[in-house]
């Protein structure tokens, strides 16, 4: 989208066919009347607006910068914009359109700390200098959320839970979905909750289908429009303690911490009629974003020495290769997945999943397969949350070298031992280890979905 950016504004600086600048629209001098304020705001040097309000009472709407149009662009300023920020965290991917005038129902609205963060990218790519953020404080009549801290004493009204952080990964988000819960369950203890609202990245949205605590999922960037059927809002996912507060709680063994995920039947049913088979299937994972945490290719190799017998497949992020990654390899399901909810299906029909600590792990364990997590690299952000819960948290994941005490040697002896445990697969006894082609993944017993709003 950068790119684009960055080609209309080359066009438009090219053209020989000098064509009369256009005339603003009413609107845009309205826009220019109601930033008088701030476009004569002190200012940073890269032309941002410096808050000197409260913060914690402001949220930030996303135009384009038209003085800086103004300045570039002698003619031809767009009237809008397409933007999205899979480039800062590559599970937000709404395209959001940004518009020269002010539009009270479609403008986009950052939360105060996506608005600093995404202010933060602004000094780092020029391209971005074509938006401005402007500041919407409710006292100048903007319809926003009442942002709190707490929800002792407040009267009843709709809730807004908004996402605070370019950062978060999968299982971070899977790992959240207890704590929302518990949030839920305090609110409503409170008697103020009328519905709660989630703002999450785009491609989370589909992790509270059948989270029954949720009446509304919006994307990373709402609009006004959606920001103003709600009373109150605060952010989830900042500091442990604060989220525990939020929670009413003085432990976290106040609160019931497993981390569910649901899917739709025809999904699991669609992947059920592919993995025709009977034998074991195995999903590998060895792979992170983090390289701390992958674990060693010479994994795979063992265990395929071990259980030659079981069907081994994996899921290589963007590697479209079809059939097995190299020969002898595991099955590469990637350009066979449409979907989040496909992935889960591939999961769901798995009798073990063998990963590094990642994403897939939480989504795995949470669909409630056995799920063999090989530890390496630092935690960082969970204090006493994770992983000191994990066996509330998932009862189906087993964990190797999650203290850093065992040797790269006796975490291999490790996993091959559990995945026995499991299977009973490489042993004498025949059939008396646990099979778990069987365990189903939560869909019958989930609740209805939620409205989930794109």
């Amino acid at each position: 989208m950068r790119q684009a950016l960055q080609d209309d504004c080359a066009r438009a600086k090219t053209r020989t066919d000098n064509p009369p600048r256009p005339v603003l629209p009413a609107c845009a001098y309205y826009f220019f009347a109601k930033c008088h304020d701030i476009l004569h705001a002190p200012a940073d040097a890269s032309g941002r607006f410096i808050s000197h309000t409260n913060p914690e009472n402001s949220m930030y709407g996303l135009t384009l910068n038209l003085p800086w149009l103004v300045s570039k662009l002698a003619q031809n300023i767009p009237e809008s914009a397409e933007l999205t920020l899979d480039k800062f965290c590559p599970y937000m991917t709404q395209t959001i359109t940004v518009r020269q005038q002010l539009d009270p129902e479609s403008m986009p609205v950052f939360s105060r700390r996506l608005a600093g963060q995404f202010a933060q990218q602004q000094e780092k790519i020029p391209q971005l200098h074509i938006f401005r953020l402007q500041e919407l404080r409710p006292e100048d009549g903007w319809p926003l959320p009442l942002y709190v801290d707490h929800f002792d004493g407040l009267p009843p009204g709709r809730v807004l839970l908004q996402t605070t952080d370019f950062l978060r990964g999968m299982g971070d988000m899977i790992l959240m979905l207890p704590i929302l819960r518990a949030q839920a369950k305090r609110l409503a203890e409170l008697g103020i909750c009328e519905g709660i609202g989630i703002s999450c990245a785009s491609r989370f949205m589909p992790l509270f289908y059948g989270q029954d605590f949720v009446t509304e999922v919006l994307p990373e960037c709402p609009s006004l429009a959606q920001m103003a059927r709600y009373t109150y809002t605060t952010d989830f996912g900042l500091s442990m303690q604060r989220m525990r507060d939020l929670c009413g709680l003085e432990s976290w063994e106040q609160t019931d911490l497993l981390a569910r995920l649901y899917i739709p039947q025809e999904i699991e049913e669609k992947w059920q009629r592919f993995f025709s088979s009977t034998g074991q299937k195995i999903f590998i994972n060895l792979t992170s974003f983090d390289p701390e945490r992958s674990a060693p290719d010479s994994l795979y190799e063992r265990l395929c020495t071990e259980f030659s017998e079981a069907e081994f497949y994996a899921s290589i992020y963007k590697n479209n290769t079809r059939g097995e990654l190299f020969p002898g390899g595991p099955v590469n399901l990637w350009p066979l997945e449409e979907s989040f909810f496909d992935m889960c299906g591939i999961v769901s029909q798995m009798d073990i999943v063998g990963t590094a600590n990642t994403g897939l792990a939480h989504v795995a364990a949470a669909l409630g397969k056995p799920t063999i997590v090989y530890f390496t690299g630092t935690l960082h952000g969970w204090d006493d949350y994770w992983p000191d819960h994990f066996e509330k948290l998932y009862p189906t994941m087993r964990a190797v070298g999650l203290h850093g005490e065992q040797t790269e040697q006796q975490m291999y002896h490790e996993v091959i031992r559990l995945v026995q445990d499991i299977s009973g697969m490489g042993m004498k006894r025949g059939n008396s280890g646990q099979n778990s082609s069987n365990t189903p993944a939560h869909h019958n017993d989930a609740p209805e979905s939620v409205a989930v709003i794109s």
